[in-house]
């Protein structure tokens, strides 16, 4: 048995009222979830934002010949 047909089988014979707060409830933890992960993400961008701000690059006066080159050195 599934955990869906759990549910409904624990909430099949729940008179109408108790059944739509069931429904409510559901609905509830569900905004509540998206909610948390949406702030997670804020948050994991707003990090990621700050560390890049923080960033320094110190290129000692030599220019960057062309992409490749920049890749190759950052690889190490």
């Amino acid at each position: 048995m599934t955990l869906a047909e759990l549910i409904f089988e624990k909430s099949k014979d729940l008179p109408v009222v108790k059944a739509q707060e069931v429904i409510d409830f559901i609905d509830f933890i569900k905004a509540r979830n998206y909610q948390a992960s949406e702030a997670s993400k804020k948050e994991d961008r707003e990090v990621a934002l700050t560390k890049i701000s923080r960033a320094r690059i110190h290129w000692e006066g030599k220019p960057i010949a062309n992409r490749d080159e920049l890749h190759d050195g950052a690889r190490g």
